[in-house]
Formats: C-alpha cells, sequence, structure tokens
C-alpha cells in the first residue's frame, strides 16, 4: 500500500466495515474474574468448515463450562462469557452423528454426498452422479468423535474475543497442557514453527480453501495456515486418524519431530494442486524461539490488529456491493417517484401557501382588530379572538389526489410567532407522500424586503443613468420542523421516516444594486458598477434526516444525517465595474475595461456533520449481524479572503477540522480519528482490544508512526523508497508491507 493511500483506506474502510474480524486476546491462565460486563467469543471451525457441531467454552484453569452452542453452515458460532470474566477459555467443538464437514483433503474416504442442509447431493462436485466417494470440496458426515481446540484469553474490557479452531490451534492447545504454557506461549510456539508471521493463531482468519472467495480474500498467513492445516491431516493418514484421541496430527512433537516429521511438502504440494493455491507451507524443524523480552499478550494483540487492517479492504469491497446494491434499491425509489413528486408536493405545500398569504392578509389589513370578523381570504376562513388576541387560519384542499390540511394561530405584532401543524397526503399514480400527525412548524420571526428602482427615461439622444437596488432581511429567534414522511411507489419501495430541523438566532441579510452615468451628447464613456453584499449569522442550528429505505428487491437500509453549527458567521461582498469608451458622436460601445473583486469570510465555532447508518454483515463474520456506523466531521476557525483583478487573491486565518469514525458490532469496535493540521495531518485507529496505530501525514505525503498497546510500542510505521508503507517489528527487527 502505498503512503497516499494509507489514510483514505483506513478512514473509508472504517466506515464502511472496520472490524469485521473481530480481535481476541491471549496470555496468561494464573487467574480468573467474574465482575463487570460480558464479552462475546466467537470464531470459526475448520477441519475443513464444520456445520453443526457442538461448541463448549470452557475455564481453562478448572474446567468449569462457561458457554455452549453450535455451529452453523459456515462453521461460525458465537457465545456469551460471564459477565466480567477475565483469564483463558479453551474452545472445544466436537462433531456429533448429524454434524456435518466440508472435505478439504484430496479425498475424504467414503460416504454419502451431500448438501449443506443435510439433504442428499444430487450431483458430485464434478457434476456428475453421485459415487459415495467424498472429493475434494463435497460436503459429508464425518461421525462423531472429531475435535478441534483453542486456547485463548479474554481479558477485562474485551468486547469481543475471537477464538479460530484449526488442526493448528489444536496442537497449540495441546502442546500448552503438555508443557504449562499460556494460550500466548503455545500459539506462538506452533505460528512460528508454522513459518507464519503472526504469533496470534487463535485470531488467524480461517480460510476455507474450498471456496473461490475465501480464497480470494485471504492473506498470505491466513491462506499459509489454512493449507498447512490440511497438509498435517492428510499427511497424518486423512480424517480418521486425525480423529482419534492420541492422533499423530495434533501432536507437535510428532508433526514437527526432528528425527521423522510428517511429509508435509507432499501434502501440500498436492492440495496446493486441487485447490488452486500456490500456499507456503514450512516442513522444516529449526527449533522455535519465543521472545522472551515482549509481552506476548500485547504483541499477539498488535499483530492481530494488523492482521485486522488488512483485511479492511477484502470486507470494504464486499460491503461495497451490498452499498452499491442499496443505492441502486434508492435510485429506483427516485426514478419511479421522480416526475411526480416535485406536483405531489408543490400540491401539499399550497396549503402552507395558503395559509402564510392569509397571516400576510391579516397583518396587513388596515382595519380595527376589534371589529374584526371571520373573513375569507381565497376561500380560507380568517377568524379572530378578542379575548386572546389570536387570529385562527385553517386550510384544507380535499381533492382525489390529496387531502390534507394546516392550521395555525398567531398574534398580530412586529413578529410573527406561529405553529403550523400538518396533516393528509398527497399522490399520483406512481407516488404517495404522507405527513404523520404532530408534522409541523414553528417560528417566531420578521422578514422584510424593500426594492428601489429607477427605469431609464430616453429623450433626443439622452439617456438618464440607470439605479436599481434590491434588499432583504430575515430575523428569525427560532425555526423549527417537524415532519414525519412515508414516501411509496407502486413498486413498493418506501422511505419512512422524519426530517426535523431547528434554527435559534437566525440573522440573514441579502442586497445588490446597480448604476450607470447618464448619456447625453457630450459623453464620452459609460460605466456600469454592480455590487453584492450577503451575509447569514445563526446562534445554533441542526438539520437532520433519519429513516429506512424499503426495497422490494434490496431490503431495507435504516440511516440518519445531521448537520448542526454554532456560532455561525458567513458573509461575502462582490463589485463588478465596467467602463467602456463611446464612439464620437453615437451610441456605440468601443473599448471596454473592466475589473471586479470581492471578499468571503467564514467563521465557526463548531460545523459539524454526523453520519449512522448499518451494514448487514451476515455471513462476514462469526455472528451474523450489523454494523453500526457513525462518522462525525467537524471544522471551526475563521478565514478570510479577497480577489482582484489588478492584485490578485489573497486570505488569511485558518480551518482546522478533524473526522471520527466509530464503528460497533456485538462489543466489537474499531475508532478511526482524523485531525487537519497546518503542517502535518494525524490520525490514529484504535481496536476494541486498545491496539493503537498512530500516524501522522506530512504535507509532502510521507507517512511514520507507530503500533502500541497499553503505551508499549511493538513496531514502527514508515515509508520506503517505493512509497510503500512498512512495518517493523520492534522484538525481531522483521519487516513487513501493511
Amino acid at each position: 500500500m502505498t503512503s497516499s493511500s494509507i489514510f483514505k483506506k483506513t478512514a473509508l474502510v472504517t466506515a464502511i466495515t472496520a472490524t469485521l474480524v473481530g480481535c481476541g486476546s491471549g496470555g496468561s491462565t494464573s487467574s480468573t474474574t467474574t465482575t463487570g460486563t460480558s464479552a462475546t467469543i466467537s470464531g470459526t471451525a475448520a477441519k475443513g468448515i464444520m456445520i453443526g457441531a457442538d461448541v463448549v467454552v470452557y475455564n481453562a484453569s478448572s474446567d468449569a463450562v462457561l458457554a455452549e452452542t453450535t455451529t452453523n453452515d459456515k462453521g461460525m458460532y458465537s457465545a456469551s462469557l460471564p459477565a466480567g470474566f477475565e483469564g483463558e477459555v479453551r474452545v472445544e467443538v466436537t462433531a456429533n452423528t448429524d454434524s456435518l464437514m466440508v472435505c478439504d483433503l484430496t479425498s475424504c474416504g467414503d460416504g454419502e454426498e451431500l448438501n449443506r442442509d443435510g439433504t442428499a447431493a444430487t450431483a458430485d462436485v464434478d457434476g456428475g452422479d453421485p459415487d459415495g466417494t467424498i472429493e475434494f470440496g463435497e460436503v459429508y458426515k464425518p461421525g462423531s468423535g472429531l475435535k478441534l481446540k483453542v486456547l485463548t484469553k479474554a481479558s477485562a474490557g474485551d468486547g469481543a474475543v475471537t477464538a479460530n479452531a484449526t488442526p493448528l490451534t489444536t496442537m497449540a492447545a495441546n502442546y500448552a497442557e503438555a508443557n504449562n504454557l499460556t494460550a500466548a506461549e503455545a500459539n506462538a510456539t506452533i505460528a512460528l514453527q508454522a513459518g507464519l508471521t503472526t504469533i496470534a493463531l487463535d485470531r488467524l482468519e480461517v480460510v476455507d480453501i474450498t471456496d473461490a472467495a475465501s480464497k480470494a480474500d485471504a492473506t498470505d498467513d491466513a491462506l499459509n495456515a489454512a493449507i498447512t492445516s490440511a497438509a498435517i491431516v492428510e499427511a497424518s493418514g486423512g480424517i480418521e486418524e486425525f480423529a482419534k484421541e492420541d492422533s499423530n496430527a495434533t501432536s507437535y512433537d510428532v508433526v514437527y519431530s526432528s528425527e521423522s516429521p510428517l511429509d508435509l511438502s507432499t501434502a501440500s504440494s498436492a492440495l496446493n494442486t486441487v485447490a488452486g493455491t500456490t500456499a507456503t507451507v514450512d516442513n522444516t524443524v529449526d527449533e522455535v524461539t519465543i521472545p522472551t523480552d515482549v509481552d506476548l499478550d500485547g504483541l499477539s494483540k498488535a499483530q492481530a490488529f494488523v492482521e485486522q487492517v488488512r483485511n479492511f479492504e477484502v470486507y470494504s469491497n464486499r460491503v461495497d456491493q451490498n452499498v452499491a446494491a442499496f443505492e441502486d434499491a434508492i435510485s429506483t425509489i427516485v426514478a419511479n417517484v421522480d416526475g411526480d413528486t416535485n406536483t405531489v408536493a408543490e400540491e401539499m405545500t399550497s396549503a402552507i401557501g395558503a395559509i402564510t398569504a392569509a397571516i400576510d392578509y391579516v397583518l396587513n389589513i388596515e382595519s380595527d382588530v376589534e371589529s374584526f370578523e371571520e373573513k375569507l381570504f381565497d376561500g380560507i376562513p380568517v377568524s379572530y379572538d378578542a379575548n386572546t388576541g389570536t387570529y385562527n387560519v385553517k386550510a384544507t384542499i380535499d381533492a382525489a389526489s390529496h387531502d390534507i390540511t394546516a392550521t395555525t394561530s398567531f398574534t398580530e405584532a412586529d413578529t410573527i410567532d406561529a405553529k403550523v401543524t400538518l396533516s393528509g397526503k398527497s399522490a399520483s399514480d406512481t407516488v404517495t407522500i404522507e405527513l404523520a400527525e404532530g408534522s409541523g412548524l414553528s417560528l417566531i420571526g420578521l422578514a422584510e424586503t424593500e426594492e428601489n428602482n429607477t427605469t431609464p427615461q430616453l429623450w433626443d439622444g439622452e439617456q438618464q443613468g440607470e439605479n436599481n437596488s434590491f434588499s432583504t432581511t430575515s430575523k428569525l429567534a427560532s425555526v423549527k420542523l417537524d415532519l414525519s414522511v412515508v414516501i411509496t411507489d407502486s413498486d413498493d419501495n418506501s422511505f419512512t421516516g422524519a426530517f426535523a430541523a431547528a434554527l435559534t438566532g437566525f440573522d440573514e441579510a441579502y442586497s445588490n444594486s446597480y448604476n450607470s452615468n447618464d448619456v447625453d451628447s457630450s459623453t464620452t464613456a459609460i460605466t456600469e458598477t454592480s455590487t453584492w453584499s450577503s451575509s447569514t449569522k445563526i446562534e445554533s442550528g441542526s438539520i437532520t434526516l433519519k429513516g429506512e429505505f424499503v426495497s422490494a428487491k434490496h431490503g431495507s437500509q435504516s440511516a440518519s444525517v445531521t448537520l448542526s453549527t454554532e456560532k455561525f458567521d458567513e458573509s461575502s461582498n462582490s463589485e463588478w465595474t465596467q467602463t467602456c469608451a463611446l464612439v464620437e458622436g453615437t451610441d456605440v460601445f468601443g473599448d471596454c475595461s473592466s475589473s471586479n473583486s470581492w471578499n468571503d469570510s467564514f467563521s465557526a465555532n463548531e460545523v459539524k456533520a454526523v453520519i449512522t447508518f448499518g451494514v448487514d454483515i451476515s455471513g462476514l463474520t462469526s455472528v451474523d449481524s450489523q454494523v453500526d456506523v457513525e462518522a462525525t466531521v467537524t471544522a471551526m476557525g475563521s478565514e478570510s479572503g479577497s480577489y482582484n483583478s489588478t492584485t490578485g487573491y489573497t486570505s488569511e486565518g485558518e480551518i482546522t477540522g478533524d473526522a471520527v469514525v466509530n464503528v460497533e458490532y456485538d462489543g466489537s469496535m474499531l475508532n478511526f480519528a482524523y485531525k487537519v493540521g497546518t503542517d502535518s495531518s494525524t490520525g490514529s485507529l484504535i481496536n476494541h482490544n486498545g491496539v493503537k496505530l498512530a500516524l501522522t501525514e506530512a504535507n509532502d505525503g510521507s507517512v511514520s508512526g507507530v503500533i502500541s498497546y497499553d503505551s508499549v510500542d511493538y513496531a514502527t510505521v514508515s515509508e520506503n523508497s517505493a512509497g510503500m508503507v512498512e512495518i517493523k517489528w520492534d522484538h525481531d527487527g522483521k519487516i513487513e508491507t501493511l
């Protein structure tokens, strides 16, 4: 990955899917704690993918059962640990008589070919009739007794723990028990012996080597581990041998024996052929050295975090497909309703417009309010309550295509204080817009407009100069709009939600003017000048749209968007001048010269946008669930700029900003924060385990940073000469690209 893409990749993918692979934790078996909140433990069981297998989670210290569940049709499981539990856990996944498994060996012996739901397959993997031989990629019943294990640690504060069970993790669990090692020590030993980069064996993603998409999405470490696991079983005599209680395939001392190790080279070569992969399997038996000067728990989490970042692009691509599909659904709704929405909306707002006209009529009548009687203004009844000094207006538009009611009451004063309540619906052949009860608009304020125009007059070769001016001022102490809306189209697509807006201290002014000099027989040139001026001030304000889109084709999607500001002040002034010489004795323009200038300024304590949405990630993680994303972008500061056609552009001031993207699902979290500075920009990426990737991006695009956990640095991040971002691990000096 190039340095210019590191920020884009982490921010973009985090905003979409972030922690689709939850990272757990390793550590010690010395003690357990059971106070506080509960964590979710989840993972995948693969030898190959195990379906409908029994999952039991044990306290590794006491063998007490902490949770029980079963794997789904993708081999995934999820369970909740007791509240506040902290300590090592052992997960055992055991096949029962009804469990299914996907064969990931060159052959899994004789048996009945099945579908993933347990029904008999009508064709084998090659498309022919079932032949009673279980080939690579076919589903069958392996029989009861086949067991996978994984040893991991749940740390205080972990919202989610990942524990994937494979032949390699089973070997690590057995090795820990035989040698009194911690989960981190045992997983590191087996991972390093297998030639993997990461020591976080328990959290390394599982790859289904019989599935093209899974292989395409896999990192090198994950694919190498998957082929190694299958090769160990293949070389040890197949699945029946592996399922034995004393199987050589689950013994580190046998598989990697210095005297007669298993022939993993031949087995992996055969598996690469049937799987269409080029995975590397380390068949050496060199003594593995476990780092002793580093916290293995922290290092394991840091390496799992890097693996998680690598997976970002994979998951973002998949979720992008979901988002694209949903965008297509929204486009379908828009396409269906676009032709009629404006017409329907105009009919709906006509009731509000009628009320506005009635209010204007009442405020401008010159009759004595004490003698005011109910009147009709364009068919709208207006009444006056002398006891309260309140005018009441009600407009109802009732026709074949719409039935809308708008009502308000207000007092006559220098400012308007009114609340309009709305209800009803408007429809066409393809779209219906409905306002639920409680929808309405309230405002306190005054709007004034002033216009002054001088029309040029012609007489005997002379022309009076033109002078026009226009100005408008709006001052609103408060405005509040709440609409509950249902929009449906003829294809059963819909949006159900709410639109809300609130402003306080709104002050807006706009003016423009134009003038030109008088022209007579002695005039040699004509000069025209136009000026524009506008300003907007908002004490505080917010606009929120939230609701659910439902597509008949793509399902539903919930989302909300909120824009807010405080102490917002924006102004703009511009002037344009043109002088043209007149051809002597005529009114024909000759040479012209012009100049223009403008000045803009902006300041705000804060301008913020918050976007929240959910993305369905069923099948992408061990938990069939939804990712909830909240993205916040904030800008603040002040800036002014001016332009003159002679002197050019100048500016001063500074706008600073930051962005925060927070993603959560089932206890997992990933938070990306990005701050724009004058000389450099900084970013941090933190997952639910507290591992932090801190980055600094200089103005020249170069990137540097560190990966840390619990205030301890484990790796440095830099940019190499090829523009790739490199990670250099502190404990062994090894370098890998991100």
